[in-house]
């Protein structure tokens, strides 16, 4: 099951993920990733969600570029959609969980 904290990291992360600038051969790896983020959500399994979100993490852009490396790009398409659909998949469990909770909770 997903708990609250897991799910705001994951979410902080794919709000990052908008505004990371790329080589567009990177951009295949965070595909690879988020795909594997989704799948943890969809299953509501929040170890698998943490381990996944922390591989994507690890793509993230570096400040500095050196000379003569690849053009970074924004994120393609593929990705925004992708990170759209992750993130309304994990608001719909965040309602879920506070709706058990509050059934609980009475």
């Amino acid at each position: 099951m997903l708990n609250s904290e897991s799910v705001k990291d994951t979410m902080f992360t794919l709000d990052d993920v908008r505004q990371w600038k790329l080589p567009e051969s990177r951009w295949l790896l965070v595909h690879e990733r988020l795909e594997r983020v989704a799948a943890a959500a969809r299953a509501g399994d929040a170890s698998v969600l943490v381990k996944a979100t922390t591989a994507l993490e690890l793509l993230s852009p570096i400040r500095g570029t050196r000379l003569g490396t690849e053009p970074t790009v924004p994120p393609p398409p593929s990705v925004d959609e992708l990170v759209n659909e992750t993130l309304d998949s994990l608001r719909a469990a965040t309602r879920s969980t506070e709706e058990d909770d509050d059934r609980t909770a009475d």
